[in-house]
């Protein structure tokens, strides 16, 4: 049976039309929007004024009495999407659920609490939230307009963490699963999970799709570029019918790095139905502030947002049946937030499998990049490159568990000894312990050591040992046909296989 959708939100700029897409690229679900009747019923003048009185009990009540007049299917249950679950009472000051929990539990089961993220620049634009918007611009100069944006932004920081926190606890109480999905991502990937919610037997593997973001930003002129790469491949596996890739980029709003104001992650598909704008300083513009004042003072909302990026990453990898990592070592370099994402994966008690893609060479730079300092470390220098050392740690842990005695070896080889007595030990000459052995000591515990320095390498030995580890290797991922033509063998691999 088609699944039906309710959706409750009291913004409703964008939403209706992007409810319709949604449902219709959902098996021909039906799709309820909530608010329309609840106005209807309570009267666009009366709703309005709860929000400015101590109308909330009426406000719930009024919700119950909707919810429960809804005509829903049997089965499954419905899908409950939202985008605003808790709403802000204008003068006790304080969030609040309309929905009326008691009512969605007495009707019978929910199937899912889909929770829908909108961006925080783009809804205090006057496109979104006009009212907000009109109290930034009607700032009496440039430093209040800006204290008034980043309290406002502040604002509904909190009010999105109320809401998904909500939404979460919610879902906890009607034990069913909870999900976040932005409205950046193409409703015609949320009508996928919507319809594979309810029908169990043709559900989508969903992956939380894991790459590096800030140090691509930090290309310069060319990071579009390279950040294009990373969409395509996304988009390639997005299309696939039995596959739903959450991808965090959809939510892009840790934008202020080293005192500069970067643009968004560019998008190649997303919602048709809401605006969206490339940079803080078309978002800026709408309210009349000026990028420079913003920047100057928006190093405690930085810290926030990136917290808040951080846990709402982390809700989505926990959501998600698997885990995609693209290029977790790009070019030499680690993400502290990638590693955490796959460390919280592997985990896990419920989940399917985690797919690692490398590019050929990535892991063995991060290893000659990093190495080195160890060895000093141990009074060892290099007398000749590490490559072989890098090449053969990246084929060896891809092919299994690294041989630690061969590339010891190996990399001994490489080293010459800068103090021989800091390497030898007092003493060493007469104990017969030659100079080549105290190199192997030496580069066994520099790699040891390196081994251990992220939580990556244990979080793969994790999933290996489960049984829900694939690792993949192209010899090239930085051309739009090598990403094509990996990207359509990777989908090959996950059409046939599907659900393990």
């Amino acid at each position: 049976m088609a699944p039906m959708i309710i959706f409750t939100s009291h913004s409703g700029i964008g939403a209706k039309s992007f409810l319709q897409s949604v449902a219709a690229s959902a098996s021909g679900s039906s799709a309820v929007f909530l608010d329309d009747t609840l106005l209807s019923t309570l009267g666009r003048d009366d709703w309005f004024s709860a929000h400015q009185e101590d109308g909330i009990d009426r406000i719930q009540q009024q919700w119950a009495n909707v919810y429960r007049g809804l005509a829903i299917p049997a089965g499954s249950g419905p899908i409950l999407l939202h985008s605003h679950l808790v709403q802000y009472h204008d003068d006790l000051q304080i969030p609040f659920a309309a929905a009326n929990f008691r009512a969605i539990a007495d009707h019978g089961r929910v199937a899912a609490v889909v929770t829908l993220c909108d961006d925080v620049y783009e809804v205090l634009t006057p496109n979104r939230f006009p009212s907000l918007a009109a109290y930034v611009s009607d700032g009496a100069d440039a430093e209040d307009t800006c204290t008034r944006y980043l309290d406002s932004l502040r604002t509904l920081l909190l009010w999105r963490s109320y809401d998904m926190i909500t939404a979460l606890a919610l879902a906890n109480s009607l034990e069913c699963p909870h999900y976040v999905v932005s409205v950046r991502h193409d409703p015609a990937v949320i009508g996928r999970l919507v319809a594979g919610l309810c029908l169990e037997a043709s559900a989508p593997e969903s992956f939380y799709f894991s790459h590096h973001v800030r140090a691509i930003r930090g290309l310069g002129s060319a990071w579009k570029d390279e950040a294009s790469l990373v969409n395509r491949a996304a988009s390639r596996i997005q299309s696939l019918s039995n596959v739903v890739l959450f991808e965090p980029t959809t939510i892009d709003e840790y934008l202020i790095d080293a005192g500069k104001a970067n643009d968004r992650w560019p998008r190649e598909t997303g919602a048709r139905e809401f605006t969206f704008t490339d940079s803080l300083a078309e978002c800026f513009r709408t309210v009349g502030l000026e990028v420079g004042k913003f920047v100057e003072k928006s190093e405690v909302l930085m810290v926030s947002i990136g917290r808040d990026v951080t846990w709402r990453d982390l809700l989505m990898v926990r959501q998600s049946d698997g885990i995609l990592m693209w290029r977790p070592f790009w070019r030499g370099l680690v993400s502290g937030g990638a590693m955490r994402e796959l460390e919280v994966f592997a985990k896990r008690e419920k989940s399917s499998r985690a797919i690692l893609v490398h590019q050929e060479g990535d892991l063995a730079s991060w290893v000659t990049n990093n190495l080195p300092g160890l060895l000093a470390d141990r009074g060892c220098q290099l007398r000749t490159p590490l490559n072989e050392v890098g090449r053969l740690f990246e084929q060896q842990l891809l092919n299994g568990v690294p041989d630690w005695g061969h590339l010891a070896r190996v990399t001994a080889d490489s080293l010459s000894v800068e103090k021989p007595r800091a390497v030898l030990g007092k003493g060493s000459a007469s104990k017969g312990k030659s100079v080549q052995k105290k190199k192997i000591e030496a580069a066994t515990k520099a790699l040891e050591e390196l081994y251990k320095s992220h939580t990556f390498f244990q979080s793969i030995e994790t999933l290996r040992v489960q049984g829900k580890l694939e690792q993949h290797c192209s010899k090239s991922l930085d051309s739009t046909e090598a990403v094509d033509q990996f990207a359509k063998d990777l989908c090959g691999n996950l059409s046939r296989e599907g659900r393990p």
